[in-house]
């Protein structure tokens, strides 16, 4: 392993090398037509409508998460939780396993938790 410094130099020298290069011109978005004939600024709104659905999708599994620990408090494990809640999740549609996972996404804040939902 480098230490930090000699790091850091090999970095410094790097943007130096880069920025004393005005041969090379700075990179552009190509704003014309792909060859599928979607343009740049197409694939722009399509990339941030689905950021806006995967934040609202992932608002409602923490409102189902929470709704989950006020059901099974956190103290009760999964094992436990998964028999009182598995009456829930038939009447909203889910599995009981995607509300465990809501539930432990609501109670740790990491949306690792719900990986593979």
């Amino acid at each position: 392993m480098l230490p930090a410094g000699t790091v850091g130099g090999i970095v410094a020298a790097a943007v130096a090398e880069v920025r004393a290069r005005p041969d090379v011109p700075a990179a552009e978005l190509e704003t014309g037509p792909a060859p599928d004939g979607i343009t740049a600024e197409a694939w722009r709104h399509h990339v941030s409508t689905r950021r806006d659905l995967v934040a609202q999708r992932r608002a409602a599994q923490h409102r189902i998460g929470v709704l989950a620990l006020e059901t099974v408090p956190a103290y009760v494990g999964d094992r436990q939780g998964e028999d009182i809640l598995a009456l829930v999740p038939n009447d909203i549609g889910i599995t009981t396993e995607e509300i465990l996972a809501c539930r432990r996404y609501a109670l740790s804040g990491d949306v690792r938790a719900m990986d593979g939902w």
